[in-house]
Formats: C-alpha cells, structure tokens, sequence
C-alpha cells in the first residue's frame, strides 16, 4: 500500500494539472468575442456591443420621464426604478425595501454587524466599499469631484451630482400620490411621511416622534441644559438658533413670510404653506380607512376619532369624556350653577 501511494499522487496531480489545462482552454474559448481598441474579451457577441459603446459613448436606452440617456438595458432599468419608487428587494428581517440587491446586501450587515472593509490609516471599519472610500478622503482631504458651473469640489461622485441638480432644477423624485417631485430620495422619502403620517424618530426622553431624524436632533435641545442663544429682550434662552431667532419676531412684530395670493403674512414658513392650501386643492393627509382627505394634519387626526372612537378630553370634575373640546368646554358649563342662584345665595 506504502508503494502505492506516490503513484496515486501523481495520478492526481496530473489529473488536477489537466483539468486545469482544460478550464484554461475552455476560458480562452469560452471568449471569443474580442474588443479591438482595448482587447477585452467576451462569451457573447451581444455583450461585446453593448461594451463597444463605452468607447463610442453611444446610449441608445432613452428615459422619457427625465431625459437621461444609458448605454445598457440594465442600467435604464435601474434607473427607471427612481420614477417609478419600485423597490423589489426586502429585507426579511426588518422588511425595509431597496431598489437594488447590492444595497439589500450592505444593508444586511446591519443586522449582522459585519463590518468587512476596514480603514488602514485608522483601523476605523464599514459594512461598505463606499463608505470606506469616503473615509479615506478625510485622511487625505481629497476632492476629485469638481461642478463644471461654480467650481465647488466634492470628494465623491454622488454628492457632486446632487448638487448639479441645484443648477440644473432636476427633480427626478416624484410623489406618487401629490405628484410633487424632490431633487433628493431622502426628501422624498420625508415627504411620504406626510401622507402617511409616519414618524420614525422617537425621542427617548418625552416620546414625541418625528418625520425626520434632523428634526429630532434640532428638538433634543429642548431638553438639554445649554442654551447658548441669550434673548437681549426678555432673557429667555434657547439652545437652537432657528428656535432663538422665530422668538426675536414675538418682540420685533416680524412677519416676513407673506402669502403671494391675499397678502396674509406669517411668522413661520410652515404656517404659510398650511395657509396656502386654503388657496389651493392641495389635500395631502388622507384617511386610510374612508380615504377622506384633508389639508391639515391635525383636521385629519380629529376625523380619525370618528374611526377610532376615541374620547381624549376628559372632565376633571366627573371624568365624563368627550371627543371634542368644544363638546367638553360645553359640559363644563353643567358643574357651574346659574348666575342667578349664585346671587341669591350672596343675599
């Protein structure tokens, strides 16, 4: 047996050395479709056109929602999936939905914690090539990605773009139910949050919830104890500069935001575009359950009691509850004796 076992190796050995000659054939051949500028090779001729056009710069793949040109069908495809919000990949964990598998599998390691891609400058790590990319530039201070328009630099390819669309007025997002359409995803995602009513950033001190996390950050002030903006007025603090500045126009009588259609002027943004809506037909909150549709937030949450059967404004006296103040402020008028009585009691 002891004899046998060298020429068994060998027996392999030239087995595997032939399959390798073999898999080496097969990839030679397995590509007989050569690109003549750069030598590239492929197995079918239609994937050695479509390479062609990297060369001659053609894109014959035509979106006509926004104008935007691709050389392959794969990539007009992927692209299409932004006008149309399709997102056909779910995480079967959390069940949140991406465009792409690539994003589904980065997104995964959330999940898992797996942090492959690592920094060599800080030993920092990231579940993404990309990421890691983008880190990398803050040791270097690189900006490679320069606006042809203004000048301004960008140190990935993603951000310079969305920045073009501040010279462009490119809004490729769409709402699909309003229609209103966003230059950003992330903006359009936030604006869905106003039809739905989804308000994903609780705070964990006093349980409010926000639409967005940067709404979130600016209220968390609330309950922090530094208030570096100092009222010169009245000496009230605040710890957000927008906050510090919207309680300057209590003392200054400032209204600087004025309707275009009555002349009617605000103090906020947010209650001019609330006001607007008397103007227009705008009714972005609608009910899941009668898809009724409302212009204020707060008219649809009191229609929502009609669903619900809620009774939120209780009676300190009788705890008798009411679905509205207005049913309430009425009721309290039931523990108050007459006017007339009170007086003979007086005598």
């Amino acid at each position: 047996m002891s004899e046998a076992e060298p020429s068994q190796i060998k027996e392999e050995q030239d087995e595997q050395l032939m399959l390798k000659e073999e898999i080496d054939s097969f990839t030679v051949t397995s590509k007989p479709f050569s690109c003549e500028i750069c030598g590239k090779g492929f197995s079918q001729k239609v994937n050695l056109n479509v390479h062609m056009r990297t060369h001659t710069g053609e894109k014959p793949y035509l979106c006509k929602t926004c104008g935007k040109r691709f050389s392959d069908q794969s990539g007009f495809k992927r692209h299409m999936t932004i006008h149309t919000g399709e997102r056909p990949y779910i995480c079967k964990t959390c069940n949140k939905a991406f465009r792409y598998s690539v994003h589904l599998m980065v997104h995964m390691r959330t999940h898992t914690d797996e942090r492959p891609y690592f920094c060599k400058t800080c030993g920092r790590t990231f579940s993404d090539p990309s990421t890691l990319r983008k880190h990398t530039m803050t040791h270097t201070g690189e900006r490679s990605y320069s606006c042809q328009t203004c000048g301004k630099c960008f140190s990935d390819n993603s951000n310079l773009l969305r920045h073009m669309r501040t010279h462009t007025g490119e809004k490729p997002y769409s709402c699909e139910i309003c229609s209103k359409s966003f230059s950003q995803s992330s903006n359009l995602m936030q604006h869905i949050r106003t039809h739905t009513g989804e308000r994903p950033y609780p705070c964990g001190i006093c349980d409010k919830s926000f639409s967005s996390r940067s709404h979130l950050v600016r209220h968390m002030q609330v309950h922090s104890a530094d208030r570096p903006y100092q009222c010169q007025t009245c000496g009230k603090g605040y710890g957000c500069s927008s906050h510090f500045r919207r309680h300057m126009m209590s003392h200054t009588g400032e209204r600087p935001f004025a309707c275009t259609t009555c002349g009617f002027r605000f103090m906020r943004s947010s209650n001019l575009k609330r006001h607007m809506r008397n103007h227009s037909e705008d009714r972005p909150h609608f009910c899941k359950t009668c898809g009724k549709t409302f212009s204020l937030r707060s008219a649809l949450s009191k229609h929502m009691l009609i669903h619900t059967r809620a009774r939120p404004h209780a009676c300190n006296t009788c705890g008798k509850r009411f679905m509205k103040t207005f049913h309430l402020r009425r009721h309290l008028k039931t523990h108050v004796a007459p006017k007339h009585l009170l007086e003979g009691t007086n005598q």
